[in-house]
């Protein structure tokens, strides 16, 4: 296993005779770290099954799914501790495929609009991403909204590179900080302070410490929390933006019952053990 499972400590050379990037590297040693972690228990479970037969194995061994180790990853010889600790790298090694996602989505993207795939009949990025990705509508619009703000873009009439609409989401994003579920809801919040920077009624230092302090927050909470807090962000930013309804009173009521009791960043303060009305 050890064998299969070696990456090279020589840098692997791309097309322009650099190197690949620090974070691809980074993927590839927290892969093999978890793969090394949890294949040790299982093969020298192999041994000592084939030891016991006096070196001879008269059954052909089940599946490692069957046995409830699909992949040949055995996580059974792990403690409480270590198990949560391999959920916790394995999360983050998602974190690094969903923003590679990301970005050859915006590759895709910009290389439909270009035309580059017209013969075959594809013309709309969302296109591209289903039927070559086999996802859903929702999900490759989910992608291309993220790489669209995260990446630098082409004009459309020069075709010169425009700066990132959210650098600092991106790169939170594209560290591993957090994933594209927290990278998602972050970015649909500053969108939304960005419009009232335009038209405004937030000045550029607001705009800037809403993506900070949001950021900050994707890389500790839950998205449920995270949604919450921006919620709140938004209530405090744009008071009037709330127009009177069900779904805005429903929503009114749920932020109520948070008790605002510790300050955060300057914009609002949410505890998750307080749960009192506090307006």
């Amino acid at each position: 296993m050890d064998e299969t499972t070696r990456v090279s400590g020589e840098s692997i050379p791309d097309a322009q005779g650099g190197r690949v990037g620090e974070h691809v590297h980074q993927l590839l040693n927290l892969a093999r770290a978890l793969i090394h972690a949890t294949t040790t228990t299982g093969a020298d479970n192999n041994v000592d099954a084939a030891g016991s037969d006096g070196g001879e194995t008269s059954q052909v061994a089940s599946p490692a799914f069957w046995s409830g180790a699909p992949f040949g990853v055995d996580l059974s010889g792990l403690t409480d501790q270590e198990c949560v600790g391999w959920a916790q790298d394995l999360e983050r090694l998602a974190h690094f495929q969903q923003a590679l996602a990301v970005q050859v989505a915006s590759e895709l993207t910009h290389r439909t609009v270009a035309g580059r795939y017209s013969a075959l009949g594809v013309r709309a990025p969302v296109d591209m991403l289903t039927q070559s990705l086999k996802v859903s509508v929702s999900e490759a619009s989910r992608r291309i909204a993220l790489g669209d703000v995260v990446f630098p873009s082409p004009d459309v009439i020069t075709g010169t590179l425009c700066p990132a609409l959210q650098p600092v989401v991106g790169d939170a994003f594209f560290t591993g900080r957090f994933g594209a579920e927290q990278a998602v809801i972050v970015s649909k919040f500053v969108a939304e302070a960005g419009q009232l920077l335009s038209d405004g009624r937030i000045s550029v230092e607001k705009r800037d410490e809403v993506e900070a302090s949001l950021v900050e927050s994707a890389a500790t909470e839950d998205p449920d929390f995270l949604r919450r807090i921006g919620n709140r962000i938004m209530i405090i930013l744009d008071p009037d933006g709330q127009k009177p309804g069900r779904l805005s009173y429903g929503r009114s009521k749920a932020l109520c019952s948070v008790k605002p009791a510790v300050a955060w960043s300057g914009l609002v303060g949410i505890s998750r053990l307080s749960n009192t009305r506090s307006c």
